[in-house]
């Protein structure tokens, strides 16, 4: 009877402690998964859309605290993280806005690029900061370098003070909010010149000073981009006067090739890819590289496009990744950091999908 007794309370210490293992280990699962240790179906808990199923990894997680440890960056060092980017309309239109979430972040990080350039149009309301500082954050989760773009329709259409003085108080007030961010914020001042701006230079290098003296009031090292005439042209960058606020972060985004390449203008021709139009691509580097050794600025080219979407859409494919392999290829060798125009040509953000037919040109661009 002894024996069974012992063999009995053996048996029930065993079973207690095989309990305890197993209750254990569950919570170390539960721990684990809270963490973010395990992502069901290659889908990211980052994620804000619950029905979207992604085959990805997970953005680098050790960006934040490399951002953390950075007190700011020089215009080359800044230059050396840009990149590859594209143009963005998660902050400009209705439907970017819409249809934005979190995992087009990830998607876009997860795709290849090193930096979004956020274009906005709208007046700076509140919802509008709280829309943009959103888009900022998970750009920065993600391991994204966040540009934020203004287009200022109504100074570029009307240049005068009322509406210079309009573009310096936007600029204030998103320079205030986002004050205490990480140096990967830059501030790109105007999206591309137009017309009635083109003759009037002085009064572009007036806003410049101007919108520079008020943001380094609150930001005083963060990197701020500038633009010459003639939409954002190379062969104008020598018309740009550098803000006396500079403070050595200044830098000059310029670009050709905003709309795509085109098969019978001369100024952007693009066909087959003979030797003179490929030189002409050479000619407006070299003017920009010139540039920067002369002013011992940095630059960044800030759109250009693989194909003609814009307008008749008539590349094939084949043409589209010619073209796109030798402008990024020249862009590279020549050490400048470039963004594609734009998201939705070459992404469905209903769906959350790339265009299979645009995947091509892009494929060719990261190699």
């Amino acid at each position: 009877m002894k024996n069974k007794k012992d063999s009995s309370q053996i048996f029930l210490i065993l079973g207690s402690v095989a309990l305890m293992i197993i209750t254990v280990g569950f919570v170390v699962v539960l721990l684990l998964q809270k963490e973010g240790a395990f992502v069901k179906n290659g889908a990211s808990k980052q994620s804000d859309n619950k029905d979207v199923k992604v085959d990805i990894q997970q953005p680098n997680q050790d960006t934040k605290i490399l951002r953390q440890n950075k007190k700011d960056y020089t215009p080359a060092e800044y230059q050396n993280i840009l990149g590859i980017g594209i143009d963005v309309d998660w902050a400009k239109t209705k439907k970017g806005r819409e249809f934005y979430n979190k995992q087009t972040a990830i998607d876009f990080k997860n795709r290849g690029f090193s930096h979004v350039r956020t274009r906005v149009k709208d007046l700076a309301t509140e919802d509008l900061l709280k829309h943009l500082t959103r888009v900022v954050d998970d750009a920065l989760d993600v391991g994204l370098v966040p540009i934020i773009a203004y287009q200022a329709d109504n100074f570029k259409n009307n240049p005068n003070k009322l509406e210079a003085q309009k573009v310096i108080d936007w600029w204030e007030m998103v320079a205030k909010k986002f004050r205490n961010y990480p140096p990967e914020v830059s501030l790109d001042i105007l999206i591309e010149s137009t017309d009635a701006l083109n003759k009037q230079p002085d009064i572009l290098n007036e806003l410049y000073e101007n919108v520079v003296a008020k943001v380094r009031q609150s930001n005083p090292k963060r990197i701020i981009f500038i633009s010459p005439i003639v939409r954002s042209a190379p062969e104008n960058l020598k018309l740009l006067k550098i803000p006396s606020k500079n403070n050595g972060r200044i830098m000059a985004e310029w670009h050709f090739y905003a709309s795509g390449p085109d098969k019978t203008n001369p100024k952007k021709q693009w066909t087959i890819g003979t030797e003179k139009e490929k030189e002409l691509i050479r000619q407006k580097i070299k003017i920009a590289k010139n540039w920067e050794e002369k002013t011992e600025l940095k630059t960044w080219v800030g759109a250009w496009m693989p194909g003609n979407y814009n307008k008749s859409d008539d590349y094939s494919v084949a043409e589209q990744v010619r073209f796109a392999k030798f402008v990024s290829g020249e862009l590279r060798k020549n050490k400048i950091p470039f963004a594609i125009n734009s998201d939705t040509k070459f992404y469905d953000y209903q769906k959350h999908q790339w265009f299979i037919d645009k995947q091509p040109a892009l494929d060719v661009i990261f190699k």
